[in-house]
């Protein structure tokens, strides 16, 4: 009986753990908001549309990422 409760509490507890994302450690984080700045000032030195897209897309990214994992 108690290996049958057991197996109940995990397969009950394994979808509240299996979404949440890892998360960083300060350096990491620290180099995704370095990687941001970066990113940013090149936005305002200005672009070819392409380019200003391709930058946001990838500033857009990372901002999601850090959002995700340093908090």
């Amino acid at each position: 009986m108690r290996r049958r409760e057991l197996l109940l509490l995990i397969w009950f507890a394994m979808p509240a753990c299996a979404g949440r994302p890892e998360k960083f450690d300060r350096k990491q984080c620290a180099a995704i908001d370095r990687r941001i700045k970066r990113l940013e000032s090149r936005l305002r030195q200005g672009h070819s549309a392409r380019q200003g897209r391709a930058l946001k897309r990838r500033a857009r990214e990372l901002q999601l990422r850090r959002f995700h994992h340093c908090r």
